[in-house]
Formats: structure tokens, sequence, C-alpha cells
């Protein structure tokens, strides 16, 4: 690391912010130029903003023009720290700031990764309230290490070739995500027969399929924890998983997980669902649902549903997925939003003849595979991306030693 040098970012690189026009006056929105806000700082590149302003907003307000290739960080908000480049020329508010490097010095791609690397230590120093921020000075007063200018460039162009791949996998994730929601949309309303369609209280629906109430289909049990708070540490720590709210809202179809575990005091006062159950959220998160993969023993914010002979699992479990947006539409607003069994047990389900079922799932599965297998990618690429960022950045690894298309072929193996 002789080669290398440790400095303020200020020293190799100048930094400029932007402005907003007067909110009033509605002469100042609605242009040609483009205006990027610190919220808009997620991707690796700007390719187009949310608003734009017009020649007078941006003469009347400190905004000015940043060129195509602009390094950007987000200096206010959820986002303060986050970089990105701007792919269009485009005006900023003042909560983001625009890093140029100095020509000879310092390589627009190597300078965001030292950033993205430095983020940590940089959010240590925000100052203010709910909204913390960080300011030029702070962004200018950062030290990060500089090697060469001709390691710089290969450092983002191996760094680079990963995050590509990371975007490739979210492009996919988020194309199957939505051709996923069509294809339940079309498969819950036509079937796979090619069927004349019934009106139903639910909407049209193949001629041969029933609408059900799912008191009808499924034997419908509460979850149970017979203390308060529940929190109480007694009742953890054992070998029973206890899955709740959040483990279901945050799963895929499958409760594959849980965070806690309870003993047997703990199990004493819940209640144990076994594997295979689908379970609904009635509290706060309303409406989420997934089949279990393992008993689990499940509090009050959650309900069991057992299916009959008259519907598959898997089948209820996609169906019922379909419904979460009107469940949460649809529940009482007290306190807190919730639902319970007298609500569920009139909810009408699509119930087709069990081998209709059967393929409508076997088609839904071959799409959560790809779903699944991408995610998979995704979090291994990830992985990688951590790994070499902090490596390349401290020099224990140098970048001329590596073999990038070695490492990347092991992702896809």
């Amino acid at each position: 690391m002789s080669d290398w040098v440790e400095t303020r970012l200020g020293d190799i690189a100048d930094t400029a912010s932007g402005g907003t026009p007067d909110r009033k006056n509605p002469n100042y929105y609605g242009g040609t130029i483009r205006w990027v806000k610190s919220g808009e700082l997620e991707d690796s590149f700007i390719l187009e903003t949310d608003e734009q302003l017009t020649t007078e907003g941006l003469k009347n307000s400190s905004a000015k023009i940043f060129p195509d290739g602009t390094l950007l960080m987000a200096m206010y908000g959820a986002t303060v720290g986050k970089t990105a480049i701007l792919k269009i020329p485009a005006a900023t508010n003042q909560a983001v700031c625009a890093i140029f490097p100095r020509n000879g010095s310092a390589s627009t791609d190597f300078v965001r990764y030292a950033l993205i690397h430095q983020r940590p230590e940089m959010l240590k120093q925000r100052y203010g309230g709910a909204q913390p921020n960080i300011s030029q000075q702070i962004i200018r007063n950062l030290i990060i290490p500089v090697p060469p200018l001709s390691e710089q460039q290969k450092i983002a162009v191996v760094l680079g070739l990963v995050q590509r791949a990371i975007e490739q996998q979210e492009r996919l994730i988020a194309l199957t995500t939505e051709l996923k929601k069509a294809l339940l949309h079309k498969l819950f309303t036509e079937g796979l027969r090619g069927e004349p369609q019934k009106q139903t209280e639910t909407g049209p629906v193949p001629e041969s399929w029933n609408v059900l109430a799912l008191g009808d289909v499924a034997t419908i049990e509460r979850g149970k924890f017979g203390h308060r708070p529940r929190n109480h540490p007694r009742f953890y720590g054992g070998s029973t998983p206890f899955v709740q709210t959040g483990d279901v809202s945050n799963c895929d179809g499958k409760i594959r997980t849980f965070s806690q575990t309870l003993n047997e005091q703990g199990v004493g006062i819940s209640k144990v669902f076994p594997a295979g159950t689908i379970l609904i959220t009635i509290a706060a998160n309303i409406g989420f649902s997934g089949i279990l993969e393992f008993d689990s023993a499940c509090p009050d914010s959650l309900i069991g549903l057992t299916p009959n002979h008259q519907i598959s699992a898997e089948f209820l479990q996609y169906y019922l997925s379909t419904q979460q947006p009107e469940m949460d539409r649809l529940a009482p607003r007290g306190t807190q939003k919730n639902i319970n069994i007298q609500f569920l047990k009139p909810w009408p389900i699509r119930i087709p003849a069990m081998e209709e079922q059967d393929e409508i799932v076997e088609y839904l599965n071959a799409v959560d595979a790809k779903l699944q297998s991408a995610a998979k990618k995704r979090r291994t690429l990830e992985d990688l991306f951590r790994t070499l960022l902090h490596h390349l950045m401290t020099a224990q690894v140098r970048v001329d030693d590596l073999d990038v298309d070695s490492v990347l072929a092991d992702v896809d193996a």
C-alpha cells in the first residue's frame, strides 16, 4: 500500500449543492429542467427525475444544472450518505451535494465506491433531530485512501461489474414480481380451461368454479399468548419456534424462518400449529399469509387456517395473497386496525376442481422458484460486493491479483 495516500476528499474534489425554488410559485415547476432531490438517490445512476423546473424557477433559486457524469450524495433524510451518478444534465435541491473530482487526482467512479465504503463512518457525524443530516464540510473532511489513478480505474471497473450484476438480478426480480401479479389475476379470474365465465359476488369466475366462504373450506383457529406484557423473558429461549406477525408479513408465501423461540412455560400459554398450517396476520399488518414449514407456537395476532378436502393449502395461500389489500382496506379501524375470526369466516374464496387447483399451483410455484433463485443470487452478489469493496479499498487485495471472471463464474455456479 506504499503507493496509496490517505487524503481529505476536499483535497482531490470540489463540492457544490443546489436549491429549491419557491414552492408557492407554480411558474417555477413543470418545465423541462430535471431536478434531483435527496430521496431519489437510491440507485447507482440517475436516469430521470420526479420533478422538473422551469427556466424561471432555476433563475429564481440557488439551483444550478450539473452535467452528465456528476457524482451526487444525499445530505438529508432517509438516503443520507447515499450516492449516485447523473446520467443526464440536472439540477439538484440543497439536500444533494455534487462532487467533482479534480482532473488527474481521482476517478469519479472510484470516489463513489470510496464514499460507499466510508458511509458508516460518515453517518457517525450526522447532526440534527428526527431527520439527521450531513454538511458539505463533513463530506470534504472525509479521509479516503487513494491509489494511483490507473489502479482507481481498475478498482472501479471490478466493483462496477459486480454492482451491475446485482442490478440485473434486481431488474429480474422486479419483472418476475410483476409477471406473478398479472398471472395471479389471470389465473384466479379466468382459470386454465378457457371456460365461459359467470358473475359472482367476487366478480367473474369460470362457470365450473364455486365461491365458498373461508369458514366452509378451512378450520379457523386463533393463536394464543396468555400473558401481558408479551415480552416477559421467562417465556423465551426454548426450543419451540414462535412465529409472529413480522415473520409472516415478510415471508414469500412460505414461512421458513422465525426470530424467537419459547420454552416450556411459553408453550404452555401459547398455541402450537403444525407444519402445513396457513398463518394469516390480523393485527397491525393485516391479511398477510404464509404456509408454516415447521411446527410453531403463535400469538393471538395470528390466525391458523387448516384447509379441508375441498381446497389445497398452496392454492388457498396463493388466493389469499391476492386478497391482502382488500382485507386491509376493510379492516375495522380503532386504536389499531385488526380483524378476527368473524371477519374471516365469510370471506369468499374462489375454488376450482382439485385437478385445476394443482395445475394453477404448479404454474405459480415455477414463478416463485425463479424469484427465489434470483433473490439468492442477489444476496450472494451483495455479499461479494461488500467483501470486495472492503478488501480493495483497504488494499488487502490488489486489483491486479484478482480474477473477476472466475469470481463471477462462482456466483453463477
